[in-house]
């Protein structure tokens, strides 16, 4: 006879894990995002196949991935990288892909920062 466990036997549904959504983290609170860095961010999520609405954005103005509870696989920075890490890279660490860039306000006017970004995007996408 099989034996069953008793979450089988009180919980008859699946269970299922749902990841995280893509992150973008932004070094200012939205209130002061123009609207020229909003687009700008709509066409860099647009260019992954992402939109405003299926990312998790989050004010950090200093990164630390240590005090995440829960760590999304992919994070966009607008934030300065910690010490000893460079923009544009895809930085690994655990599960979790990490891209730097400059905040979208300088990112605006900055054509070879922005074909820096596409690069490392298309690596991590």
């Amino acid at each position: 006879m099989e034996q069953t466990s008793s979450f089988k036997t009180i919980y008859g549904e699946e269970v299922y894990s749902i990841p995280l959504p893509v992150t973008v983290i932004i070094g200012i609170p939205w209130s002061d995002i123009k609207e020229d860095q909003r687009q700008l961010l709509s066409k860099i999520l647009l260019a992954i196949k992402q939109s405003l609405e299926s990312v998790r954005i989050l004010v950090i103005p200093q990164f630390d991935l240590s005090s995440y509870k829960e760590k999304p696989s992919r994070i966009l920075a607008f934030v300065a990288p910690p010490k000893g890490l460079a923009s544009y890279e895809v930085v690994q660490t655990g599960d979790t892909s990490v891209i730097f860039s400059e905040a979208l306000d300088a990112l605006i006017t900055d054509d070879a920062s922005k074909r820096k970004l596409w690069a490392a995007l298309k690596l991590m996408f």
